[in-house]
């Protein structure tokens, strides 16, 4: 398992090129029904993972603020790409009003 503590000076997974084995997993379990999700998920990293994650916070209304804190990002600048899901929501917001 990788130590995620932010002082942590084990290598990421990241920098040494491993898979997390649930992907390859996961993409052997759907490879059948679902080719083009599998090699998607035969693609992803612990980053995409990260990202994704992010993205599924702020879709659900965790604020930029909360999700900045969450993610360990120092700005909310860190945060521009995952500001598009923060701002199609409001578009949605605005649209439902009118």
């Amino acid at each position: 398992m990788i130590n995620c503590s932010p002082r942590s000076s084990a290598p990421s997974r990241r920098r040494t090129g491993q898979r997390p084995p649930g992907f390859t997993l996961a993409a052997e379990q759907i490879d059948e029904d679902n080719p083009a999700g599998a090699e998607h998920l035969r693609a992803a990293s612990p980053h995409w993972l990260r990202h994704t994650g992010i993205t599924h916070w702020i879709d659900a209304g965790v604020s930029l603020k909360d999700a900045q804190s969450l993610s360990r990002h120092r700005s909310l600048q860190d945060l521009g790409t995952y500001a598009h899901s923060d701002r199609d929501r409001l578009y949605e917001q605005v649209a439902r009003l009118g």
